[in-house]
């Protein structure tokens, strides 16, 4: 889909292709003097939520409205649960184009003629034989009809190594598609010993390592974990290439990479089931890939493989000590639970000594300081005054930006005492709900007159209301009324100078969905 989108970018738009893998890189390759077409897979993250880096992409946001403004074009791509947990810490004021251009590809949607042609192609240009096709075509109808079809197990039933556990009956074929994840792991543990150290490789390197393949100590651990040497493990590499892993090329180079998201993570399955590999996984892998890729137990991250038993807290803490103080708050605020946050700050204490400004231009609820503090707190390990100077901050952000995040969010909410509490809710009524024209001025002066000012107001509106819901459940009616009369008036002066955006519509073709005999579809597939 992107490489389509691509092209037609560049024949549509005059659009060069750029496609950059952080943030940093996207700021440092965007140029306001030509139009591009910059395409982002899994931003946010392959399998799992990435949090540490929503500061950087944070940064970055004004840098892609600006190039939107110019004419250049931008593909992000990111998993639904990824992308759900993202946009709950990203700038949306900086980007509203983020949250309001957004394309959800519906597998479930498909047709089943359409799922039929998906599953056709991948079996008739796979490399099973003709006797296998024969054998599983008349178990196809069925499954591209039920609701688990996939297009990615469609790909990998047309691979002999990837089908390799399947049993060729009609229950056989629908287990494969119902339970995708298993036979892939299934799949991973049948693996010859080189083989998974050129998966292991992988996973230890974040899924990315150049090509040739070097002897490195990523590599070396690889070796050592399945006693394999340097020229079997590239040998191996290549003889997945397509099924497995993926030889891949950008700007910087040529590189292997895993062939879907979901090999790294039933490698990180198969790691994380042996503790031998895990201590291994410890002591080689980058510091950087460990905390991108580990939690410690209790704590539940989607996509989060590989959870390091107490045991090797000692070895984690000599392994992470020396990252960036940015990097191991969000480590800490996301991944770890209070025993090994103990143990990290009793070698890192610096860590509990940063500056408790809070952020002026955006909701408390989407800061990484704000976060860590909170999660400091309850586990316990936030001196007093620290936590009073927090505190403070929280309360200041209710009156003096309508920021409701404390009150939305329990975590801040606890870090307030019962005193610092009703402080608060005396400052919503006094300082927001009977100052709404205030912030309504406040909140005008930050709109774009690129944008729509539609919606501009809807996060005041939705403070607003929690805020009524809190205070003064008996003004409901009248505060709504005066707050909705302000804002449509603004908006109606706002609308006068809103420019409007620059549209260039690519043409669109109509689906036609077909009516034709699913079973027709897999006639020749065997042929």
């Amino acid at each position: 889909m992107g490489a389509s989108l691509a092209v037609g970018a560049a024949d549509i738009w005059g659009c060069l292709t750029v496609k950059p893998t952080s943030p940093s890189e996207l700021r440092d390759r965007i140029n306001p003097n030509e139009r591009q077409f910059f395409w982002i897979d899994d931003a946010w993250g392959a399998t799992q939520y990435q949090r540490s880096g929503m500061d950087a992409w944070n940064q970055v946001l004004p840098h892609v409205a600006a190039a939107l403004k110019a004419g250049s074009k931008f593909l992000i791509t990111s998993r639904t649960h990824i992308w759900m947990a993202a946009k709950n810490d990203l700038k949306a004021s900086a980007l509203p184009a983020l949250s309001k251009s957004n394309v959800t590809i519906q597998v479930e949607k498909l047709t089943t003629d359409e799922k039929a042609q998906i599953a056709y192609n991948h079996l008739k240009f796979g490399d099973q034989d003709k006797s296998f096709r024969t054998e599983i075509k008349g178990f196809l109808p069925a499954v591209v009809g039920g609701e688990h079809f996939l297009p990615e197990s469609a790909r990998r039933l047309g691979n002999r190594l990837l089908s390799g556990q399947l049993k060729k009956t009609q229950a056989g074929v629908s287990e494969f598609f119902e339970k995708p994840s298993e036979f892939l792991l299934e799949t991973v543990r049948s693996l010859a010993p080189q083989s998974l150290a050129a998966l292991a490789l992988l996973f230890v390197s974040s899924g990315r390592v150049s090509s040739p393949i070097a002897d490195g100590p990523e590599a070396q651990l690889a070796m050592e974990a399945f006693g394999v040497t340097l020229a079997s493990l590239r040998s191996a590499v290549l003889e997945l290439n397509d099924t497995l892993s993926l030889h891949a090329q950008d700007h910087t180079g040529v590189y292997w990479q895993f062939k879907h998201p979901t090999v790294g993570e039933s490698i990180g399955r198969y790691v994380a089931e042996n503790p031998e590999l895990v201590e291994l996984y410890l002591r080689g892998a980058k510091a950087e890939s460990l905390m991108a890729e580990i939690v410690c137990p209790g704590v539940t991250l989607t996509g989060a493989l590989v959870v390091v038993p107490p045991i090797f807290y000692d070895l984690l803490v000599q392994r992470l000590s020396a990252r960036p103080d940015s990097a191991l708050r969000s480590f800490l605020t996301t991944r770890a639970n209070t025993e090994f946050a103990v143990q990290l700050l009793a070698m890192r204490s610096d860590l509990l000594e940063l500056d408790i400004h809070l952020p002026r231009n955006y909701r408390i609820a989407i800061d990484s300081k704000a976060d860590f503090l909170a999660k400091m707190n309850k586990f316990g390990l936030l001196p007093e005054k620290t936590r009073k100077l927090f505190a403070e901050e929280l309360i200041k952000s209710v009156w003096e930006r309508a920021d409701a995040s404390v009150l939305q969010y329990e975590y801040l909410r606890e870090v307030l005492t019962p005193p610092e509490q009703s402080l608060l809710l005396s400052k919503v009524e006094s300082q927001v709900l009977n100052r709404l024209d205030d912030h309504v001025d406040r909140v005008s002066e930050t709109w774009d007159t690129d944008y729509s000012p539609a919606n501009h107001f809807d996060d005041l509106e939705e403070a607003v209301r929690d805020f009524i819901r809190e205070v003064a459940p008996e003004r409901d009616k009248e505060l709504l009324d005066g707050f909705k009369s302000r804002t449509a008036y603004a908006v109606e002066e706002m609308t006068k100078r809103y420019r409007g955006a620059k549209e260039e519509d690519a043409p669109v073709s109509k689906n036609v969905r077909s009516n034709s005999n699913v079973a027709s579809i897999f006639r020749d597939v065997d042929d």
